[in-house]
């Protein structure tokens, strides 16, 4: 395919052209490599697409391919003019589909009159264990991101992810203390000294 100009592309097509264009060239190994360091913790997508993908994007003419002539005969793929300015446009759309939530822990919590008090508090600690082994793991993830070039775009989503997995943290631990009242503490954004308060807890837990 010829032209340059602009193509529709599925989610995993852009995140191919993405992670191309991060490492400047990349097999598809590499990609998966890439993926579960970075974009695979907030874009959940089968890992193996990783393999078939590239191949589609090149025959569009999105991807150049490379294959070694020895070895292990790894196909290297590269962005093409049209490749990148089909991310490049992407990219300059501010549009982006609702966010889907899907959350296991919440739906037991939505149903959870069904259960016993002490069911509950059990889920909302086993919740607490599950957020905080993630905040570990974003900012194990961030440690190797250095703060200044591209890479400060990648730390920046993996905060995002850090700082949801916080929230998330304070909330099941008011869960955990639910009284027959059945109120919680608001969460007003920036003036919550409650949240302040269990964020402040969870950083001097780290700083330990």
């Amino acid at each position: 395919m010829s032209t340059t100009e602009p193509q529709e592309l599925s989610a995993t097509g852009v995140a191919v052209l993405g992670l191309v264009a991060l490492m400047g060239e990349a097999t598809s190994y590499d990609m998966k490599q890439a993926a579960q360091a970075s974009i695979g913790n907030f874009w959940s997508f089968p890992h193996s697409q990783l393999y078939a993908e590239p191949q589609k994007l090149a025959e569009r003419g999105l991807l150049e391919e490379e294959q070694e002539e020895g070895g292990r005969r790894r196909r290297v793929f590269r962005l093409t003019e049209t490749g990148r300015s089909t991310l490049r446009s992407w990219l300059a759309d501010p549009e982006t589909p609702p966010v889907e939530l899907r959350d296991e822990g919440l739906l037991k919590l939505a149903f959870a009159a069904e259960a016993g008090d002490d069911e509950l508090r059990v889920l909302a600690r086993r919740q607490q264990e599950i957020h905080r082994e993630w905040i570990e793991h974003y900012e194990g993830l961030a440690q190797h991101l250095a703060p200044t070039g591209a890479t400060r775009f990648n730390r920046a989503a993996l905060e995002m992810g850090r700082r949801y997995r916080r929230v998330s943290l304070a909330f099941w631990r008011d869960v955990e203390t639910l009284d027959d009242t059945g109120e919680m503490p608001t969460i007003e954004t920036h003036n919550d000294a409650p949240m302040k308060t269990d964020l402040k807890r969870e950083d001097e837990h780290h700083a330990r």
